[in-house]
């Protein structure tokens, strides 16, 4: 039986044991880290453009200035966090989402203008198709830096851990962790397996920055792997690229549709 080997009989708790509840709880309590990374994006954004005056706003007082940007990025956050939220599912790639959304965000962005404009007592006439194209690059930039630091991160994340030593090391190909007793096997979106001696906690702390879920107790699936998600009699069942369907408990369909999976 697949089983996570910290949990055997006679195994002193470690560290992790401890940690978790106070992990789950922060996981409740606490924004997402995508939230998070977007209030802190939209704070430099705001002072990036605050200082710099983008779009004819450098005429501003400094104070008129910060209060426009800080209005427009806001607004702009909430409709970012919003649609990942809705739009986003393991059969829809985040990179799919962020294209759509920056048309989708970039076509009203002349009427938000010139409305903070009027907000903060400062009218602007606007050339729209100026703004789009301006927009347009700003959104073509800011997407080529996020997939280049993206990339990055996981080439150095993957490069330090045991998935890396088994030829493993590229995150974005890896399809589940499957635990079998004191061993752990591996599975890429190719086919290839591989059993490793590890343990499934570790494993899964590896990947903790990957898009994917615990889905039942010593599974781990990357979402690009999973084809769908669907109700089979009273079980939730997750269906993989590879062919197979793994039944989830009901204790984690919560994390699933919290994720946008169901």
């Amino acid at each position: 039986m697949a089983i996570d080997d910290r949990k055997t009989a006679g195994t002193p708790p470690s560290k992790a044991d401890f940690a978790n509840p106070a992990q789950r709880f922060a996981n409740r309590a606490l924004p997402r880290r995508s939230e998070r990374v977007l209030v802190l994006a939209t704070l430099v954004a705001t002072l990036f453009c605050g200082l710099s005056g983008p779009f004819g706003t450098f005429a501003m007082p400094l104070g008129q200035r910060l209060a426009f940007w800080a209005i427009l990025f806001g607004i702009n956050a909430l409709l970012w966090g919003w649609w990942f939220r809705v739009r986003s599912t393991p059969r829809i790639g985040w990179k799919r989402v962020a294209a759509e959304g920056a048309f989708l965000f970039s076509l009203p962005m002349p009427l938000e203008i010139e409305g903070v404009g009027r907000l903060v007592g400062q009218p602007m006439a606007l050339h729209w198709p100026s703004i789009w194209l301006q927009t347009a690059a700003l959104a073509g930039i800011v997407g080529i830096a996020l997939l280049v630091v993206m990339a990055r991160g996981e080439r150095t994340r993957a490069a330090k851990g045991l998935l890396f030593r088994e030829g493993f090391g590229d995150g974005s190909a890896l399809a589940s962790i499957r635990a079998e007793d004191h061993f752990c096997r591996l599975a890429d979106r190719e086919g290839r397996e591989k059993l490793v001696y590890a343990r499934f906690s570790d494993l899964v702390e590896e990947v903790e920055a990957l898009d994917g879920l615990v889905v039942r107790r010593g599974c781990w699936v990357a979402a690009g792997a999973v084809t769908g998600v669907a109700r089979e009699g009273r079980r939730w069942q997750v269906a993989l690229a590879d062919g197979s369907r793994i039944a989830v408990p009901d204790g984690k369909v919560g994390e699933l549709r919290a994720a946008g999976w169901i």
